[in-house]
Formats: structure tokens, C-alpha cells, sequence
């Protein structure tokens, strides 16, 4: 799943969506999780995230393999500080199971400075 996604400093939309796969390419099955948490910290930061709240888990079209399954709003403080990011996806299962998406490194997020 490593991506990227630009937005700019300040900005609460576009809402992150996206949808989770496995190595194989098949869509992660979230009917069973019972919560999906969104974490950003700045790049090459080991410190706490700047960024763990709740990201919904949508409802996706099953015919549609591009709907997607988990959106995050971007709050208020969120893209406060233009820089580069690292984020990541954690779903936990009922079973109290957990599943870091990526699990490959990390969804790149750059926060474009505002201009004025």
C-alpha cells in the first residue's frame, strides 16, 4: 500500500480514504474489526505520532474493487506544520487481533505550505 497524498497546510479536506489490501493483492476483510486508527508522526521522527485518532470504517461496495473501506477527516491541528510525514493504518479485530497497514513502511503524507 505505499502511497503518498499531498494536502495543504492548514487543509481539513479531501478526507483520506483508502481501501487495504494483502501481499496478494486480495482486500483486507474488516467485518470483523472492531476499530481502525490513523497515526502520523514527521519523517525520521522515533517520538510519539502527531496525529492517533479514529479513522471510520465505510461501508465499500463489494463490486467496486476501488471503493474505499476506511476514511479518515483530517481535524483541526492536523496539518498545522508543513513538513513530510509517515502514517499508517492500525486495525484491530474483535478478537483483539491487530494489523498495521502498511506493513511494508509507511504512507508518505506531505503537508505543502501554505502560501501567505
Amino acid at each position: 500500500m505505499s502511497d503518498s497524498v499531498t494536502i495543504k497546510q492548514g487543509d481539513t479536506l479531501p478526507v483520506l480514504r483508502r481501501r487495504f489490501t494483502d501481499d496478494s493483492g486480495g482486500v483486507i476483510d474488516l467485518s470483523a474489526a472492531s476499530s481502525v486508527n490513523f497515526r502520523m508522526r514527521p519523517i525520521g521522527s522515533n517520538g510519539e505520532p502527531t496525529v492517533e485518532a479514529a479513522a471510520t470504517i465505510d461501508d465499500p461496495a463489494p463490486s467496486d474493487p476501488d471503493d474505499p473501506q476506511v476514511s479518515y477527516a483530517w481535524q483541526a491541528g492536523d496539518t498545522a506544520m508543513a513538513g513530510t510525514y509517515e502514517a499508517e493504518f492500525e486495525i484491530v479485530f474483535a478478537t483483539g487481533d491487530r494489523l498495521t497497514v502498511p506493513n511494508d513502511g509507511a504512507m508518505i503524507v506531505h503537508v505543502v505550505p501554505e502560501i501567505g
